[in-house]
C-alpha cells in the first residue's frame, strides 16, 4: 500500500517570466487555458524539487559569496560514492568521479576522448537524438544497432546485429541509454550482461548514459553496467541530477571513469571542471537527504502512467499505447493517423494545442511516433489527454 503524500505534485507552479525553455510560450500562468499549448515534450518535470535541495541552495546562496569551489571536496564526492553503492551496487571511488557541465557535454567529450575520426560508434535507435548528433558532428561513423519490436510494439535488443557491428574493425564505442529514452525500456540484467560480454569480447568502450536511472516503476530495479562488470575498466557511466531530481537547468552531471588513463584523456578534453557552489550543495542534498522525495515523486509518476494507460485504452485504443517500464516518458505510435512526419507537430499544435516531441528526431525508427512527458500535475495531464482524444476523434 502506498504511503500518503507529503509533497504537493498536483499544484501547478507558475512559470511565466521564469525563463523556462519548456514554458516560454505561455501567455498566462494558466496552462489549462486552451489558448496555451500544453508542452509535454521537453524532458523535465513540472514539480518542485526536493525541499532539502532547495533549502541547501538557499542557505549557500545566502552566504553571498559564490566563489570557486574545492572540486574534490570529500563530502561532495562521498555523497556520490555512497549513492551509487547503496542504490545501484556500483562500487566506485572518489578519484574515479569527474564533474562535467551537463550530460550532452559528457557524451560529446566521451566521443572525442575515446575515439578517433572515422571510428565507428554503435547506438541503438530509436534513442536520444544526441547520440547520433555527437557521433556525426565529430566525424565518427554511425553504426546503428536497431531495437526490435514485437507484434505488440514492445522493444528488445538485437544481439545478432550487435555481434556483427561489434566485430567490425572500425567499431570502437557503444553508447547505451539505460533506461532507454524515448522507448522507456528498463533493460534487464540478462540484456545488459549479454551486451557487456559482446562489447568486452571485441574491446568496445561502453558509454552508459544512466541519467534516467532514478525514475522507476514501483517494484522494479535498475541494473547498472558498472555493477555487473566491476572488473571492466572500459565502461564510462554518466549520471546526473537533471532527470531524477528535476534540476536540468543546473547542469549537474558526473562521469564515473574507472580507468586512470581514460580519466586523463577525458580531462584533456574537458579541461578543469569543478562544480559551482550551488551544484555542490545540491548534489550533497540530493544524494543524502532526498530519498523520501524521490520515492514519492516516483509513486506520483506511477499514478500518471496508470492514468495515461487507462485513458488511452478506453478513449484511443487504436493508438496502442504502451506504458514506459522506467523514465517518465511515454512513446506513442501515431502511425494509424496517416500523418507524414512533418505534419505531426502542426496537427498537435493546431488541433490539440499540444507540444510533444516528434519521434522522427530519434531516427528513422521513430517516424510516426511522439514522445510524451508524463511528469506533470495530474490535472494538466488529464487535460492534455482530453485534447489529444478530441483532436484524433475530430
Amino acid at each position: 500500500m502506498s504511503a500518503p503524500f507529503h509533497y504537493d505534485f498536483d499544484t501547478w507552479v507558475p512559470r511565466l517570466g521564469s525563463q523556462s525553455s519548456k514554458w516560454a510560450h505561455l501567455t498566462s500562468d494558466l496552462p489549462l487555458d486552451f489558448a496555451n499549448n500544453i508542452n509535454l515534450g521537453i524532458a523535465e518535470m513540472d514539480f518542485v524539487t526536493s525541499q532539502e535541495i532547495v533549502a541547501a541552495i538557499q542557505k549557500r546562496a545566502a552566504q553571498g559569496i559564490l566563489g570557486y569551489t574545492a572540486g574534490r571536496d570529500e563530502s561532495y564526492l562521498q555523497s556520490i560514492v555512497s549513492w551509487m553503492q547503496r542504490r545501484y551496487r556500483v562500487a566506485t571511488a572518489p578519484e574515479e568521479i569527474l564533474h562535467c557541465r551537463g550530460a550532452n557535454l559528457a557524451l560529446d567529450a566521451s566521443v572525442r576522448a575515446f575515439t578517433s575520426p572515422g571510428d565507428g560508434v554503435i547506438i541503438q535507435p530509436p534513442v536520444f537524438q544526441n547520440f547520433a548528433g555527437v557521433t556525426q558532428r565529430n566525424g565518427r561513423k554511425l553504426l546503428e544497432n536497431h531495437l526490435i519490436q514485437d507484434e505488440d510494439g514492445n522493444y528488445r535488443m538485437n544481439f545478432t546485429q550487435l555481434e556483427e557491428l561489434a566485430a567490425l574493425p572500425e567499431a570502437t564505442m557503444l553508447i547505451l541509454c539505460n533506461p532507454s529514452n524515448p522507448t522507456g525500456n528498463l533493460w534487464s540484467q540478462a540484456d545488459l550482461q549479454r551486451l557487456g560480454e559482446i562489447c568486452q569480447a571485441h574491446g568496445i568502450t561502453i558509454v552508459s548514459d544512466d541519467v534516467h536511472q532514478e525514475i522507476l516503476r514501483q517494484g522494479s530495479s535498475f541494473h547498472a553496467l558498472g555493477a555487473l562488470f566491476p572488473a571492466n575498466d572500459k565502461i564510462i557511466t554518466i549520471i546526473s541530477l537533471s532527470k531524477g531530481f528535476n534540476m536540468a537547468g543546473l547542469q549537474v552531471c558526473h562521469m564515473i571513469i574507472p580507468n586512470p588513463e581514460q580519466r586523463e584523456q577525458m580531462q584533456k578534453v574537458i579541461g578543469r571542471s569543478s562544480p559551482s557552489p550551488l551544484e555542490m550543495v545540491a548534489t550533497i542534498a540530493a544524494y543524502t537527504q532526498s530519498d523520501s522525495w524521490l520515492e514519492q515523486v516516483n509513486q506520483y509518476i506511477d499514478g500518471n502512467v496508470k492514468l495515461y494507460q487507462e485513458f488511452m485504452a478506453s478513449e484511443l485504443p487504436q493508438l496502442k499505447a504502451l506504458p514506459p517500464e522506467a523514465t517518465y516518458l511515454a512513446w506513442l505510435n501515431l502511425q494509424s493517423l496517416g500523418l507524414e512526419p512533418e505534419q505531426i507537430n502542426p496537427f498537435l499544435r493546431e488541433k490539440a494545442h499540444l507540444q510533444l516531441n516528434n519521434g522522427a528526431s530519434y531516427g528513422a525508427a521513430g517516424v510516426g511516433y511522439v514522445r510524451i512527458n508524463l511528469a506533470t500535475p495530474r490535472p494538466v495531464l488529464q487535460e492534455a489527454l482530453q485534447r489529444l482524444a478530441q483532436a484524433v476523434g475530430g
